[in-house]
């Protein structure tokens, strides 16, 4: 999941980056857990920007992650793309968890 530029970027900069994509991606883990639970929120919504505080509220997630969720495709409810989620949730997950120790490595 790495990219190319990130190797040009300091390692404060590359955690940040994968903070925020981490939290997308949780994100989406956290609200395919329950498919049904997002298609009753979607459905008692009138629009989409209603449902963005309707997810944020029933999910506890961030509205950028709900206008995520809002974004996301519908083929990602099905259980292949909801564990590819899981999985590149867990893979940023490490790759952050490595970044961090490699700062704390190297201040003193």
């Amino acid at each position: 999941m790495r990219r190319r530029r990130d190797k040009e970027l300091t390692l404060d900069q590359q955690i940040m980056n994968l903070e925020e994509r981490l939290e997308l991606y949780a994100a989406l883990e956290t609200v395919l857990a329950d498919p049904h639970d997002l298609l009753e929120v979607m459905l008692a919504s009138t629009d989409p920007d209603a449902a963005v505080p309707a997810l944020r509220s029933r999910f506890g997630i961030s509205e950028i992650a709900a206008r995520a969720v809002l974004d996301a495709q519908f083929r990602r409810v099905t259980s292949r793309e909801r564990a590819l989620i899981t999985e590149g949730c867990d893979e940023l997950r490490a790759h952050l968890e490595t970044l961090r120790r490699q700062v704390a490595d190297t201040q003193p």
